[in-house]
């Protein structure tokens, strides 16, 4: 079947009273349900963790069947949304509960998305009550009879979903290999360090080619991009150019560090390096690709790799008994992983990892930080803390840089933008003092600020130790509301609880890597849980 595309179908609203039907159960407050593991789940207005708040006893009078959506009414910073049910609930006085007998898990999830573009219009002076609700026009692709296609919609979805899901199982195994050897994982073999220039016979940049002297064509052009394997454009320029093929690509500035095999020809920019083996060979690339792109934690927009610095930069590589690298130990592990990923990083999981009292999908027990070593820090005292600057709807200008504001969604972006001030910044952590007060994202990509959020700078950096106080600060946003806000003054007073070392401060060692085997162990139960799935193999 060819890719079916939303334009493939023509168009047409529909009234939400005209495509549901509603009930009404009745319905209590969190405080007055018994909260259980076993229970079912409790849909309140929220759209992160897809509605659910909690898992409750609850009487059998007050729970919807399952496969309706449940439109959110109220509720701070979620007011508009809609989610799915696939199984029963109960739910707050806040939801109103649809049902179409036409409805399915992909219908629903189609739906849903087309829903939640109308949320703009909401807000606590203007709420989504029952009424309004139903009047609401939902735009849906139509037959030729002009009713609601409900089978396009449901094979669009489908069509989506088994695209993602092969996407993410190349993405989450290629992402386990990785952290199995950064984090010492393979351990049946000797590591060394290794500089670029033992590695590679050529370390070569690429050519100067504005967007404007780019001619169009059928070449890939590679650039500083960490998206679509590097390629940027696709041009059809032969003067001027340094082309290139079977080799890696190292981004020198842009997305620093990105790096991606190319077996095909391609012409690469100024702002990447491209790396060349004296005996190219697939396997090795790869493997040696996902231990490169480690060199993203290293640099930034203000410390890019320099030709100086790649020259001087070393990698640690498995070597044999002469103490070379171990080429066909590289080739054979990234050939077994191809062959199946999945079985085969489950296979080293189980036997590098997993040799103790393992829990569900994974384990982390033996790295878990000591229960009994935890003290408490001010944020004042691990962080920096940094005031938003506003950016008011009349002045964004559409772009692709995001602008944080005080929301419990999108990882905290509330728009995508072109506007330039001394806010913009990477890595680093936003507090919502204001709206969804309390909440707290890493941005480890370029943002823009706004008033409602403080910008944090954590004194020791990186991925794992700032999702790690993103969650412990997340831990104490009960005690905040639009009637205590999240101020400076407060948040710089506010303590958190960390785990120390032996001289009594944060052990952020251990923290890290906690961390990472909890991402590991997140990746493997994906894994596991698409085991069954059945994909051909791609060829490259």
């Amino acid at each position: 079947m060819s890719d079916l595309k939303l334009t493939d179908r023509e168009w047409k609203g529909f009234r939400v009273e005209d495509l549901f039907y509603f009930e009404n159960k009745p319905s209590k407050g969190l405080n007055h349900l018994k909260q259980c593991d076993d229970g079912v789940n409790y849909v309140g207005a929220t759209n992160r963790n897809n509605g659910v708040l909690a898992y409750v006893e609850a009487n059998k009078k007050a729970i919807y069947k399952g496969n309706a959506i449940a439109f959110i009414r109220n509720g701070e910073g979620s007011m508009g949304y809609s989610v799915y049910k696939a199984e029963d609930f109960v739910a707050t006085q806040d939801i109103s509960v649809g049902y179409n007998e036409n409805l399915n898990r992909y219908i629903g999830l189609f739906i849903v998305a087309v829903a939640d573009k109308v949320r703009g219009k909401y807000n606590f002076g203007y709420k989504r009550n029952q009424k309004r609700l139903n009047k609401e026009t939902l735009q849906l692709p139509i037959n030729s009879d002009g009713l609601p296609d409900w089978q396009f919609m449901e094979d669009f979805i489908k069509q989506k979903e088994q695209k993602q899901i092969v996407d993410l199982k190349e993405y989450y195994a290629d992402k386990a290999v990785a952290l199995m050897i950064s984090t010492g994982s393979l351990k049946n073999t000797e590591w060394r360090e290794f500089s670029f220039s033992d590695i590679f016979i050529e370390v070569k940049r690429g050519k100067r080619l504005t967007k404007g002297n780019q001619q169009s064509g059928e070449t890939p052009y590679v650039s500083s991009t960490a998206a679509n394997n590097g390629v940027d454009n696709f041009i059809g320029n032969s003067k001027g150019i340094r082309t290139f093929e079977n080799c890696l690509t190292l981004a020198n500035s842009g997305s620093v560090g990105s790096t991606f095999f190319h077996h095909y020809t391609f012409v690469a920019s100024d702002h990447v390096t491209a790396l060349i083996l004296e005996k190219p060979n697939k396997y090795i690339y790869l493997f040696l690709s996902g231990i490169i792109r480690r060199l993203e934690e290293k640099y930034s927009f203000n410390r890019e790799i320099n030709d100086k610095r790649i020259q001087r930069e070393k990698i640690l590589l498995p070597v044999n008994s002469d103490g070379l690298p171990d080429w066909q130990f590289m080739e054979d592990f990234m050939k077994q992983i191809e062959r199946d990923k999945i079985a085969a990083v489950l296979s080293y999981y189980n036997n590098s990892l997993n040799n103790n009292n393992l829990r569900g999908c994974g384990g982390v027990e033996r790295w878990m930080p000591s229960e009994n070593r935890w003290a408490a820090f001010a944020i004042q005292d691990i962080c920096e803390i940094v005031s938003g600057q506003d950016i008011y709807e009349r002045e964004r200008i559409t772009g692709n840089t995001p602008y944080i504001t005080a929301t419990a969604n999108n990882n905290g972006i509330g728009y995508f933008i072109s506007n330039q001030n001394t806010t913009l910044e990477k890595d680093c952590i936003s507090v919502n003092r204001n709206g969804s007060v309390g909440y707290a994202f890493y941005h480890p990509y370029h943002a823009l600020f706004g008033n409602d959020t403080r910008k944090l700078r954590p004194k020791y950096l990186n991925k794992y130790t700032s999702l790690f106080l993103t969650a412990c600060i997340e831990k104490q946003r009960v005690k905040y509301g639009y009637g205590y806000k999240m101020g400076t003054e407060r948040l710089k007073k506010q303590k958190i609880l960390l785990p120390v070392n032996a001289d009594n401060q944060p052990d952020w060692t251990n923290i890290e890597r906690f961390m990472q085997r909890i991402e590991l162990e997140k990746i493997v139960c994906y894994l596991k849980s698409k085991q069954q799935v059945q994909f051909p193999c791609k060829t490259v």
